[in-house]
């Protein structure tokens, strides 16, 4: 049965990148994309000079952030790094909370990576003879500067004492994201009470002046990995009842202006019943391609369930850093999660090259190289990313144009799109209108040729059943008894249709029905989401197999179908996204369960499509408010065709 627990399963996907587009010289004259942000310079420091102080209350035992416990079993603290802008005041605050981590680790000499492989000092506030406490809250350093010299006060918090890497005691808060939000919202708590009173009870290195200083109208948040999702419970836990009414009346005027997240995870309270969104805030999730600790991109799940009912008027954004691992956008985490490859086409984003560390140090971590602590170019993203993101939603009416940089309708800068291959979804439904219904689109769609369309739940279960068929056979074969594939129960896949076509498709179309004849009056651009999947779908056992580099179409057309049945001009794909990065994994094996008598079940958990949004201007099909009823896509390439649409919605000017 050993060959049997070894099968591999490879379902390809694309998923998409923002890199310079071609223009066509049919459609030259044709303005895709916006350019005014191409030359931008997000990495140029501002003008502010700042201080730095590290605070702390010293460990004590605090009902307000471990709820569920009792002094005799540990304390936690309210510890963390504050940076300061020189002048009066007020600035705008950011709080950055760091994920689950080792909190001791070993120095291995100098340049090389320091192997964080304990978590004595969480309960103990120690750590092992030869350990040193792992200082995760000063990964974000870099970001946390250039922040400061643009104006933001910002608090890193260290939350290793009592939480980080904590697994027992708590069943309803078993991962403690829960714990994680009330300690940010007691660092704000206390923070606040410094800035209003000018006394504070935390104990510092010096006598910082806080009075007046920080601004709590404009507040925004960034956590990495559980980080990501413990500041939206803090944000959800000052905005919502029950607890709303507590924390409103501790930390007066205070109003989250956007959240930023990280590889977060996405496993909310109470064994999972209980998961929260980000609803009437500006909200974006950094995706690491190559994460292979939130291997599952859970991260998407909070935009996927606020797709369904976007309404609150807020900007909500998915960017995904192709080639990114986990860990090195917290530079003190310094040994990469990703054993230095990635899934799909990725190119890893730091040295996958490095020698591996000596004995004993191979021991503490198979992944950790000699030389190799990070990767320089997620550093950069990160600060980029972060600081148009808090300037845009905390800064001055003249920087919501870094906004920008989260949406399609406008090109990266050269300098980022240059470093590695990224992709970005975006809706803002204040807005914009849904338009799509992929049930009934693949009811009423119009193909030719050999293309299929059908819906993507529908896909993935087909998919589910031609698993069962092949571990039976297998089963079989081998005598092994009753095996059968199950999709877990908890898999949340958005609605969309799977488009596909095997052969020469050249000239074949797509006619995708809106949900009713739209007017394109006072509308702007329609805004789709898709991405192009490789044509994978191998059942191996005993070995592990790569998936196959099968061409697939990704230099399509698209035009509008008129309510009189005119098909408008048509644009090129290729003019606003590339549809060239995959991650070739569409399940990840949860378990084997055992069934009755002799029968086994695998189950397979969905791992949530990366998609890419792009933004047609209606004028770019010269319509203007023409009344459309469809969308006619048509391949052109002649190669396979595997294209997966969720979503389409017409947006207006913002």
């Amino acid at each position: 049965m050993g060959k049997f627990y070894s099968l591999f399963l490879s379902l390809g996907l694309f998923a998409t990148a923002c890199s310079p587009a071609r223009k066509t010289e049919a459609d030259s004259s044709i303005k895709i994309v916006d350019e005014m942000l191409t030359q931008e310079d997000l990495l140029k420091p501002g003008a502010f000079t700042h201080t730095e102080h590290e605070y702390s209350t010293g460990a004590y035992f605090d009902p307000d952030i471990v709820t569920f416990s009792s002094p005799d079993i540990y304390k936690s603290d309210i510890r963390g790094r504050l940076f300061l802008p020189d002048g009066q005041g007020p600035f705008p605050l950011v709080m950055l909370l760091h994920g689950n981590h080792a909190t001791c680790g070993v120095l291995t000499g100098q340049g090389n990576p320091r192997i964080d492989n304990s978590v004595a000092f969480t309960n103990a506030g120690s750590c092992p003879a030869g350990s040193i406490e792992a200082p995760s809250y000063r990964g974000y350093d870099a970001a946390a500067r250039l922040l400061a010299s643009y104006g933001f006060a910002v608090a890193s918090i260290n939350a290793n004492r009592g939480i980080t890497g904590q697994s027992k005691y708590n069943v309803e808060d078993s991962s403690y994201v829960l714990a994680r939000g009330n300690l940010v919202l007691r660092h704000l708590e206390e923070l606040s009470k410094w800035s209003r009173e000018g006394e504070t009870n935390f104990l510092t290195v010096d006598n910082v002046d806080l009075k007046d200083k920080l601004d709590f109208s404009k507040v925004g948040l960034m956590g990495h990995s559980r980080g990501g999702e413990g500041v939206r419970f803090a944000y959800n836990l000052y905005t919502s009842e029950p607890s709303a009414s507590k924390w409103k009346d501790r930390i007066p005027g205070l109003e989250f202006q956007g959240i930023f997240e990280i590889g977060p995870v996405d496993v909310g309270i109470n064994n999972g019943k209980n998961k929260i969104e980000a609803e009437g805030v500006a909200w974006n999730v950094l995706i690491p391609g190559c994460d292979n600790d939130v291997s599952d991109f859970s991260g998407v799940n909070p935009y996927e369930r606020m797709l369904t009912n976007m309404k609150d008027g807020y900007p909500k954004s998915v960017f995904t850093l192709w080639g990114a691992n986990h860990n090195f956008f917290n530079s003190e985490w310094q040994v990469s999660d990703a054993p230095h490859t990635c899934v799909g086409n990725q190119k890893p984003l730091w040295n996958v090259n490095a020698e591996p560390m000596p004995y004993p140090y191979i021991n503490y971590d198979a992944n950790a190289r000699r030389g190799l602590i990070g990767s320089e170019t997620q550093i950069k993203f990160e600060k980029a990313l972060m600081v148009s993101f808090f300037r845009a939603h905390l800064g001055t009416d003249e920087e919501q144009k870094y906004g920008h940089i989260f949406d399609p309708q406008y090109r990266l800068p050269a300098a980022l799109s240059s470093l590695a291959a990224s992709s970005r979804e975006y809706s803002l439904a204040a807005d914009s209108k849904a338009v799509f219904k992929p049930e009934q689109a693949v009811d009423l769609a119009s193909i030719e040729g050999n293309l299929t369309i059908r819906t993507l739940r529908d896909h993935i279960d087909k998919t589910i059943e031609s698993l069962t068929a092949g571990l039976h056979k297998y089963a079989a074969d081998f005598n092994l008894g009753d095996y059968s594939a199950e999709l877990s129960k908890g898999s949340f896949i958005r609605p969309a249709v799977a488009i596909e076509g095997k052969g020469n498709t050249a000239g074949q179309t797509v006619v995708l029905p809106l949900a009713k004849i739209e007017s394109g009056a006072g509308f702007w651009t329609l805004d789709m989401g898709m991405a192009n999947r490789k044509g994978c779908n191998k059942f191996v056992t005993g070995i592990v197999l790569s998936c196959p580099d099968v061409p697939v179409d990704d230099s399509f057309e698209v035009a509008l179908v008129l309510e009189d049945g005119t098909v408008t001009r048509a644009v090129h794909i290729k003019d606003y996204v590339n549809l060239d990065n995959w991650y070739s994994d569409y399940f990840q094996k949860q378990g084997i369960y055992f069934g009755a008598g002799d029968s086994r079940v695998i189950r397979f958990r969905y791992v949530p499509i990366l998609y890419q949004t792009a933004r047609f201007e209606l004028t770019d099909f010269n319509v203007t408010d023409q009344k459309i009823k469809a969308v006619q896509l048509t391949f052109t390439s002649g190669e396979d065709v595997s294209l997966i649409v969720d979503s389409m919605r017409l947006s207006k000017h913002p």
